[in-house]
């Protein structure tokens, strides 16, 4: 695994998989002078060509870049970078990605052009949203995507999730799970040295539905949008389960249970 001691540490953070309270962890432990949120097309963050238009010198200066970016940054940085991320169970990740989208209707600042087709699939049910392909982005394998930086946007192949594996290996320190939020909290805490305490849960949706209270033709259709992602997804958790075999699995429940007592305080 790469020495971590001068690198700049690139968070590609997936929508909807618990990335907002990982970013405010991570925001807690790096400078802001030293932070990058990149964040194309949201309003208040930097887009691409805010990056584009950086100097060598300040690329140096920033050791962590956060954003809704897919894997690929390293290659317009000069020194040494690692990736982490989170993942979720894609069945999960879509529903609540169809509610994240609805939220569009309430926010006034989003009532631009540019959140066209969120107000159009706003007002859709979950089976329009997703078999219509109107953000398939989003909602087709839109994990194997992030990760293996797949073109064109919305459409993936068992190619990019061969390399979306490859890259999982090769260039991320650690690989969480949403449904394992406080485990992969340890670990980053461990691979980094960082010293994380307690984090409350940022930008979770108050009142959707889950897998659970959805037809089984909802989900299924889901599944059939995602199967790359599912398979990405079990994956991720092989590699996830190698990484606790790694640790000291007394002291690193400790380490769990404590943090969990740290953030219910």
């Amino acid at each position: 695994m790469p020495n971590h001691d001068n690198e700049s540490l690139i968070f590609i953070h997936i929508g909807k998989t618990a990335g907002t309270t990982l970013r405010a962890i991570l925001q807690d432990i790096y400078n802001d002078d030293e932070t990058y949120l990149l964040y194309p097309g949201e309003p208040g963050y930097n887009d691409f060509n805010d990056f584009l238009a950086l100097s060598e010198e300040q690329k140096e200066g920033i050791k962590l870049f956060c954003g809704h970016i897919a894997y690929g940054l390293h290659r317009r940085l000069s020194g040494p970078t690692t990736y982490i991320t989170v993942l979720r169970d894609p069945v999960e990740r879509t529903i609540s990605n169809y509610y994240e989208v609805k939220k569009v209707l309430k926010q006034q600042q989003k009532n631009t052009p540019l959140y066209g087709d969120f107000h159009k699939a706003a007002r859709m049910d979950i089976e329009e949203f997703i078999s219509s392909g109107i953000m398939s982005y989003l909602t087709h394998n839109h994990q194997v995507q992030m990760v293996a930086n797949s073109r064109p946007m919305g459409q993936c192949s068992a190619a990019d999730l061969a390399k979306a594996k490859e890259n999982l290996i090769s260039s991320f320190s650690v690989v969480g799970l949403t449904e394992r939020f406080d485990e992969t909290i340890v670990l980053l805490r461990k691979r980094f040295g960082w010293s994380i305490r307690g984090y409350a849960n940022k930008n979770v949706a108050q009142q959707r539905s889950r897998a659970e209270d959805l037809p089984k033709t909802t989900l299924e259709l889901i599944r059939e949008h995602n199967r790359l992602d599912m398979e990405l997804y079990r994956f991720a958790e092989e590699l996830f389960e190698e990484q606790l075999a790694k640790q000291d699995a007394v002291a690193f429940r400790k380490e769990v249970m404590e943090l969990k007592e740290m953030k219910a305080s």
